[in-house]
């Protein structure tokens, strides 16, 4: 008998090529193509869901900004509601003096 050099795993190894690796459905042209066709589709979803992100982010944070700013608009508008009960509780003849002098 002869002697081999290493196991049968590590020459089976050398003598597999990359398309060997895939499943035997997807050794011929067709699957290929397909296989291909397929890799491409899940990187054009890949980029779109990477724009999608990004649009996301912004709308994020246009949203944090305009809950800042309405609630600057609630502040102010309280502030109107208090200024104007305040204006109520002074003396009649501060708010006649006043509306003399406008």
């Amino acid at each position: 008998m002869s002697e081999t050099k290493g196991t049968i795993a590590e020459n089976k190894k050398a003598s597999v090529s990359p398309s060997d690796d895939l499943p035997a459905v997807f050794n011929r042209d067709g699957d290929k193509h397909v296989l291909a066709e397929t890799i491409s589709r899940v990187e054009d979803i890949e980029h779109d869901l990477i724009k999608a992100l990004e649009q996301l982010d912004l709308l994020s944070e246009i949203i944090s900004k305009l809950t800042v700013a309405i609630k600057n608009v609630a502040s102010q508008q309280s502030n109107t509601i208090q200024t104007t009960i305040d204006a109520k509780d002074l003396p009649p003849d501060f708010l006649n003096n006043f509306k003399a002098n406008r």
